[in-house]
């Protein structure tokens, strides 16, 4: 595997994943079939930070994580100690209750982040399988209590004084209509609706969510450009950022002024996390 930073065209090969880890994999996929995997950059821990501090350079944590029909298994490397660690799942999740994962659900699996944690949205509207990286624990939450289909855009985005947000397409609206639900950021998970519906104008789509904005894409009309473009969910503003968005694409914001400080790969085929 490999980091990349495109702004700076540096590459860093990563060391293989733990002995242990990858055999428990083997048995995992043997056992139980055909999964979900990705692997993605994750905020800097406290650990990261302080080496931070001290170092060249700016810290970064990679999470790998599979998604086996019962359980999630996942490892985190840190660019402070070089080294991968796995994540343990908490005790009592012995299976993903409310989480469909059926082989070709696998498809409709969207990872999200807000507040110091990773959502993952699966085929059913019961359950949300998140990822505490200030803790790295796994636990289950619930989905806000309305109907979804599966491979909805979904979007769940940061909001002021800690509020996450959740945007769920209603069924049947051509994916123009959006309830809107909100969660306190303390020890609350119970999901409060919003009185008032997010409307997407015509032509337009959610493609994501990067902090406190919504990314959306608009095909063009007489009023507005085609491109993508950003809305802030706490004041509304409205800011075009591209004049393009192809279907595979994705944000990279926040840009540091250099994500890599160590000896670089240049050449070769890797699986890139970016």
């Amino acid at each position: 595997m490999v980091v990349c930073d495109p702004m700076h065209r540096q590459y860093l090969l990563l060391p293989p994943l733990p002995g242990d880890l990858a055999i428990s994999i083997v048995v995992g996929l043997a056992t139980e079939g055909p999964c979900f995997g990705e692997s993605f950059l994750a905020p800097p821990g406290d650990e990261e930070e302080a080496a931070a501090t001290t170092e060249e350079g700016t810290s970064f944590r990679v999470i790998w994580m599979m998604l086996l029909k019962t359980k999630p298994m996942a490892a985190v490397f840190s660019s402070s100690t070089g080294q991968w660690r796995a994540i343990t799942c908490l005790s009592h999740i012995d299976s993903l209750p409310g989480f469909l994962l059926s082989t070709w659900k696998f498809w409709f699996v969207s990872r999200h982040y807000a507040h110091g944690c990773f959502y993952w949205v699966s085929g059913t509207s019961e359950k949300l399988l998140v990822l505490d990286i200030r803790t790295m624990e796994f636990s289950m939450v619930d989905h806000p209590p309305c109907p979804r289909f599966s491979g909805d855009d979904v979007a769940i985005v940061e909001a002021g004084q800690g509020m996450t947000v959740m945007f769920v397409p209603k069924p049947d609206t051509g994916r123009r209509f959006y309830t809107v639900w909100r969660k306190n950021g303390g020890s609350s998970t119970q999901w409060q609706m919003e009185n008032e519906p997010f409307l997407l104008d015509s032509g337009s789509l959610i493609k994501g969510a990067v902090g406190r904005h919504l990314l959306l894409y608009y095909v063009g009309s007489s009023s507005v450009k085609q491109g993508c473009y950003t809305r802030d969910v706490d004041t509304f503003q409205f800011e075009r950022v591209c004049g393009s968005c192809p279907d595979s694409s994705e944000a990279y914001c926040n840009l540091p002024p250099s994500l890599l400080s160590s000896p670089t790969v240049s050449s070769g085929k890797h699986s890139v996390a970016c």
